[in-house]
């Protein structure tokens, strides 16, 4: 599958797409196993009814036959379907892309070198989850799919989802989630490529009804929503807390609230996130908006919010928030905090840096400098927000770096000087 991104001449998303050529190289690295009798094998000319290594079946005939605690893998190549979903998945199974199709032991994966598509065609979506099923989906391609409702991508209700070291792009929902809906259940989304997906809420990801979710060390770019939230919305009820960490969340955007982030009537933690260049009319990089009932509950802890605009908002909150925001970064937007309803919103802000138009909300132990960042949005030498920090308990940064290294810095990078070994030239019999 080839990859088209528009980063709209942007220095910093130019550098962002060589960071996702590095992140597909590193996140889909081969794999080597051996097979058990067990496992199913798949590809786009298999025609056995046993799917065995040496001698593949059909996509269709592998999901038939599957129980529970069996592992799918996938032939490079691309998979369509005639059904309301390229993958409908009811039982507790684990499907990997990558497979070199390889009728030989040891079982080889590579999703780079073997990409795995499942192709919606613009008309159904890549894979839907349901009955309470255990799922794992890793190196696959999850592309053109087509939600009616929810999930073009990926569609998981009330069910447990691992999506890892997979790239979901250009699929659409018309209403919730292009890329990935989870509603209720739980799900670990890890180490993915979101990419110019699009709906009417949640452009990339979509989560509701109290799932325990984890999302990690994901890069979300490009997504677009007609309403609400570009990159992720989290919404509904207070039962459960959202973990969002370590996500590269640039240039995405959203017609109303919440060109990054959307956090709605229930809890969330953000941890070392670079939020960059994401454009709303309120909240361009981060939108809260809780209820009388369920308020937002929220901790922000070590984020750098960079504005693409100088007429944008970094963090909206609209009423009934209550929110913890320590040792961020709020960096070229128009507002940095924009509370819209304080009689309703409780914000403990400390130990922030803000470099912005206006800064009606500072907190306690602010920075009010440039962060001096680099072309990546991380420190530069000298800049202000190195060990500028206060501490927590948050012990790596975006790039798994230790934190502290002296004092905690401000942001999602923790600053560490590049070092650089004398040159040194030995010659023969010399001591």
């Amino acid at each position: 599958m080839k990859i088209k991104l528009n980063w709209k001449n942007s220095p910093g998303l130019l550098l962002s797409a060589m960071l996702l050529l590095m992140f597909s190289l590193i996140a889909m690295l081969p794999g080597m196993a051996q097979a058990d009798s067990s496992d199913l094998f798949v590809s786009t000319i298999g025609t056995s009814p046993e799917c065995k290594q040496s001698d593949p079946c059909k996509l269709e005939t592998a999901i038939m036959n599957a129980q529970d605690g069996d592992f799918i893998y996938l032939a490079g190549g691309t998979y369509h379907s005639t059904g309301a979903a390229v993958v409908t998945l009811v039982e507790d199974i684990t499907l990997y892309g990558g497979w070199d199709g390889s009728a030989t032991i040891p079982l080889v994966r590579d999703p780079y070198l073997h990409p795995t598509n499942l192709d919606g065609e613009e008309a159904r979506r890549a894979v839907d989850i349901s009955a309470g099923a255990t799922v794992t989906l890793n190196g696959l391609s999850l592309i053109n799919g087509y939600g009616d409702s929810s999930g073009g991508g990926i569609r998981s209700v009330y069910s447990h989802a691992t999506i890892q070291n997979c790239i979901l792009q250009n699929n659409h929902a018309d209403g919730d989630g292009g890329a990935i809906f989870i509603n209720g259940g739980s799900a670990q989304i890890l180490n993915n490529q979101v990419l110019e997906n699009s709906a009417t809420w949640a452009g990339g990801l979509r989560i509701i009804n109290n799932p325990q979710v984890t999302v990690e060390g994901n890069f979300i770019s490009g997504n677009t929503a007609n309403i609400s939230a570009g990159g992720i919305h989290v919404d509904c009820c207070g039962g459960s807390v959202i973990n969002i960490e370590g996500n590269w969340i640039i240039g995405n955007s959203a017609g109303t609230s919440g060109g990054g982030v959307v956090v709605a009537s229930t809890n969330a933690v953000l941890f070392n996130n670079i939020i960059a260049e994401n454009t709303a009319n309120e909240g361009a990089a981060i939108y809260f908006e809780g209820a009388d009932a369920y308020p937002v509950d929220v901790d922000l802890v070590n984020n750098s919010l960079i504005g693409l605009s100088s007429g944008d908002h970094s963090i909206w909150l609209d009423g009934y928030t209550n929110a913890l925001i320590t040792n961020n970064i709020l960096n070229s937007f128009a507002i940095g905090i924009q509370d819209n309803d304080p009689s309703s919103n409780v914000i403990n802000a400390d130990h922030n840096l803000f470099f912005n138009t206006s800064d009606p909300v500072l907190g306690t132990n602010p920075v009010q400098a440039d962060p001096l960042l680099d072309a990546r949005y991380h420190l530069k030498g000298g800049s202000p927000a190195i060990n500028a920090g206060v501490a927590v308990q948050n012990y790596k940064d975006i790039d798994g770096d230790l934190r502290p290294n002296g004092m905690f810095d401000l942001g999602a990078d923790e600053y560490y000087p590049n070092i650089y070994l004398p040159f040194v030239i030995s010659t023969a019999g010399s001591q």
